[in-house]
Protein backbone atom coordinates (compact mmCIF):
# COMPACT_ATOMS: atom_id res chain seq x y z
CA UNK A 1 0.00 0.00 0.00
CA UNK A 2 3.10 2.18 0.82
CA UNK A 3 4.23 1.63 -2.39
CA UNK A 4 0.60 2.49 -4.21
CA UNK A 5 0.79 5.84 -2.77
CA UNK A 6 4.41 6.99 -3.59
CA UNK A 7 3.53 6.17 -7.02
CA UNK A 8 0.10 8.04 -6.95
CA UNK A 9 2.61 11.08 -5.88
CA UNK A 10 5.05 10.82 -8.28
CA UNK A 11 2.10 10.81 -10.75
CA UNK A 12 0.33 14.01 -9.53
CA UNK A 13 3.75 15.58 -9.45
CA UNK A 14 4.29 14.90 -12.70
CA UNK A 15 1.02 15.78 -13.27
CA UNK A 16 1.79 18.95 -12.02
CA UNK A 17 2.52 22.04 -14.84
CA UNK A 18 5.22 24.14 -14.80
CA UNK A 19 8.27 25.51 -16.02
CA UNK A 20 11.57 23.56 -16.46
CA UNK A 21 14.65 25.38 -15.49
CA UNK A 22 16.01 25.84 -19.08
CA UNK A 23 12.27 27.00 -20.35
CA UNK A 24 12.90 29.76 -18.06
CA UNK A 25 15.93 30.69 -18.91
CA UNK A 26 15.71 30.89 -22.50
CA UNK A 27 12.14 32.84 -22.60
CA UNK A 28 14.31 35.18 -19.82
CA UNK A 29 17.03 35.62 -22.77
CA UNK A 30 14.13 36.10 -25.18
CA UNK A 31 12.64 39.06 -23.40
CA UNK A 32 15.89 40.96 -22.89
CA UNK A 33 16.19 40.96 -26.37
CA UNK A 34 12.95 42.54 -26.69
CA UNK A 35 13.32 45.02 -24.51
CA UNK A 36 16.59 46.22 -25.65
CA UNK A 37 15.10 45.89 -29.38
CA UNK A 38 12.73 48.70 -28.30
CA UNK A 39 15.04 51.23 -26.72
CA UNK A 40 17.26 50.95 -29.49
CA UNK A 41 14.16 51.85 -31.38
CA UNK A 42 13.16 54.96 -29.13
CA UNK A 43 16.25 55.99 -28.76
CA UNK A 44 16.97 55.98 -31.97
CA UNK A 45 14.32 57.77 -33.14
CA UNK A 46 14.47 60.40 -31.02
CA UNK A 47 17.73 61.13 -32.17
CA UNK A 48 16.44 61.63 -35.71
CA UNK A 49 13.56 64.04 -34.32
CA UNK A 50 16.06 67.36 -34.39
CA UNK A 51 17.34 66.80 -38.08
CA UNK A 52 13.22 66.05 -38.79
CA UNK A 53 12.27 69.12 -37.15
CA UNK A 54 15.37 70.77 -39.01
CA UNK A 55 14.44 69.56 -42.31
CA UNK A 56 10.22 70.35 -41.69
CA UNK A 57 11.33 74.40 -41.08
CA UNK A 58 13.72 74.75 -44.32
CA UNK A 59 10.96 72.97 -46.20
CA UNK A 60 8.35 75.60 -45.00
CA UNK A 61 11.30 78.36 -45.65
CA UNK A 62 11.50 77.25 -49.12
CA UNK A 63 7.64 77.26 -49.11
CA UNK A 64 7.47 80.86 -47.91
CA UNK A 65 10.00 81.91 -50.12
CA UNK A 66 8.07 80.86 -53.40
CA UNK A 67 4.83 81.88 -52.26
CA UNK A 68 6.35 85.48 -51.31
CA UNK A 69 7.99 85.38 -54.51
CA UNK A 70 5.04 85.04 -56.33
CA UNK A 71 2.46 87.02 -54.37
CA UNK A 72 5.27 89.93 -55.61
CA UNK A 73 5.26 88.82 -59.15
CA UNK A 74 1.54 88.82 -59.54
CA UNK A 75 1.74 92.82 -58.97
CA UNK A 76 4.79 93.06 -61.09
CA UNK A 77 5.19 95.11 -64.50
CA UNK A 78 8.18 94.83 -64.94
CA UNK A 79 11.54 92.92 -65.01
CA UNK A 80 14.89 94.91 -64.75
CA UNK A 81 16.88 91.76 -64.12
CA UNK A 82 16.14 88.02 -64.81
CA UNK A 83 18.70 85.57 -64.77
CA UNK A 84 19.13 82.07 -63.10
CA UNK A 85 19.98 83.05 -59.76
CA UNK A 86 18.59 86.96 -59.69
CA UNK A 87 14.97 88.12 -59.75
CA UNK A 88 14.39 91.77 -59.86
CA UNK A 89 10.90 93.17 -60.57
CA UNK A 90 9.00 96.31 -60.23
CA UNK A 91 6.08 95.84 -58.42
CA UNK A 92 3.86 97.16 -55.21
CA UNK A 93 5.29 96.18 -51.51
CA UNK A 94 3.53 97.60 -48.60
CA UNK A 95 5.27 100.32 -46.68
CA UNK A 96 6.06 103.97 -45.86
CA UNK A 97 9.01 104.19 -48.11
CA UNK A 98 10.39 101.24 -49.98
CA UNK A 99 13.54 100.70 -47.47
CA UNK A 100 11.70 101.41 -44.49
CA UNK A 101 9.54 99.43 -42.41
CA UNK A 102 6.14 97.91 -43.37
CA UNK A 103 3.25 100.48 -42.87
CA UNK A 104 1.57 102.26 -44.95
CA UNK A 105 -0.29 101.94 -48.49
CA UNK A 106 1.35 100.01 -50.99
CA UNK A 107 3.90 101.48 -53.70
CA UNK A 108 6.25 100.62 -56.24
CA UNK A 109 9.32 99.18 -55.50
CA UNK A 110 11.71 97.22 -57.04
CA UNK A 111 12.62 94.06 -55.43
CA UNK A 112 15.55 92.17 -56.41
CA UNK A 113 15.86 88.13 -55.08
CA UNK A 114 20.06 87.09 -55.54
CA UNK A 115 20.55 83.44 -54.87
CA UNK A 116 23.96 82.21 -54.21
CA UNK A 117 26.01 79.88 -52.30
CA UNK A 118 22.88 77.82 -51.01
CA UNK A 119 20.85 80.71 -50.10
CA UNK A 120 18.81 83.33 -51.29
CA UNK A 121 18.55 87.35 -50.34
CA UNK A 122 15.78 89.69 -50.65
CA UNK A 123 17.17 93.80 -50.94
CA UNK A 124 14.14 96.49 -51.87
CA UNK A 125 14.88 100.02 -53.03
CA UNK A 126 13.20 102.56 -54.67
CA UNK A 127 11.98 101.79 -58.29
CA UNK A 128 14.70 103.24 -59.83
CA UNK A 129 17.13 101.43 -57.80
CA UNK A 130 18.70 103.70 -55.09
CA UNK A 131 18.17 103.32 -51.54
CA UNK A 132 18.39 99.53 -51.37
CA UNK A 133 17.44 98.22 -48.01
CA UNK A 134 20.23 95.44 -46.59
CA UNK A 135 19.42 92.36 -48.25
CA UNK A 136 17.64 90.03 -45.94
CA UNK A 137 17.99 86.23 -46.24
CA UNK A 138 14.74 84.27 -46.87
CA UNK A 139 16.10 80.99 -47.86
CA UNK A 140 18.51 78.87 -47.33
CA UNK A 141 19.67 75.01 -48.04
CA UNK A 142 19.56 75.12 -51.56
CA UNK A 143 21.38 72.64 -53.79
CA UNK A 144 21.53 74.93 -56.82
CA UNK A 145 21.46 79.16 -57.30
CA UNK A 146 19.72 78.57 -60.51
CA UNK A 147 16.18 79.17 -58.88
CA UNK A 148 14.60 81.23 -61.76
CA UNK A 149 13.21 80.40 -65.16
CA UNK A 150 12.10 82.44 -67.65
CA UNK A 151 9.67 82.41 -70.76
CA UNK A 152 9.68 82.75 -73.54
CA UNK A 153 13.22 84.15 -72.67
CA UNK A 154 14.76 85.94 -69.94
CA UNK A 155 14.95 89.20 -71.87
CA UNK A 156 10.86 89.57 -72.52
CA UNK A 157 9.30 86.98 -69.83
CA UNK A 158 5.89 86.13 -69.75
CA UNK A 159 6.05 83.52 -67.52
CA UNK A 160 8.48 83.38 -64.37
CA UNK A 161 9.52 79.62 -62.84
CA UNK A 162 10.48 79.18 -59.25
CA UNK A 163 12.78 75.93 -58.79
CA UNK A 164 13.89 75.26 -55.38
CA UNK A 165 15.95 72.61 -54.87
CA UNK A 166 16.80 71.38 -51.64
CA UNK A 167 19.95 69.35 -50.86
CA UNK A 168 19.86 66.13 -49.33
CA UNK A 169 21.06 65.58 -45.86
CA UNK A 170 22.29 62.60 -44.00
CA UNK A 171 19.45 60.07 -44.69
CA UNK A 172 17.04 62.62 -45.95
CA UNK A 173 16.14 62.96 -50.19
CA UNK A 174 16.91 66.21 -51.89
CA UNK A 175 13.44 67.95 -52.57
CA UNK A 176 12.15 70.05 -55.07
CA UNK A 177 9.75 72.78 -54.52
CA UNK A 178 8.85 74.23 -58.16
CA UNK A 179 6.11 77.18 -58.41
CA UNK A 180 5.74 79.74 -61.45
CA UNK A 181 3.80 83.12 -61.95
CA UNK A 182 2.66 84.55 -65.63
CA UNK A 183 2.83 88.38 -65.43
CA UNK A 184 -0.26 90.23 -66.11
CA UNK A 185 0.72 93.51 -66.02
CA UNK A 186 2.53 95.31 -69.04
CA UNK A 187 2.65 98.90 -67.34
CA UNK A 188 2.47 100.35 -63.62
CA UNK A 189 -1.18 99.80 -62.71
CA UNK A 190 -2.63 101.61 -60.29
CA UNK A 191 -1.76 101.42 -56.65
CA UNK A 192 -3.41 98.74 -55.18
CA UNK A 193 -5.97 99.75 -51.82
CA UNK A 194 -4.08 99.60 -48.72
Amino acid sequence: MARFRLEAARRRAGAESGFALTELLVGSVMALVMIGACITLFTTSLGAEPRTASRAAQMNDARTFAESVSRELRQAWAVPVATAGQLSVLTFVKRATCAGTAAGPSIPCRVTYACASGACTRVVANADGTGASAPAKVVDGLSSANVFTYAPSAAAPTFIGINLALAATGSEDAITLEDGVALRNESPPAAPEA
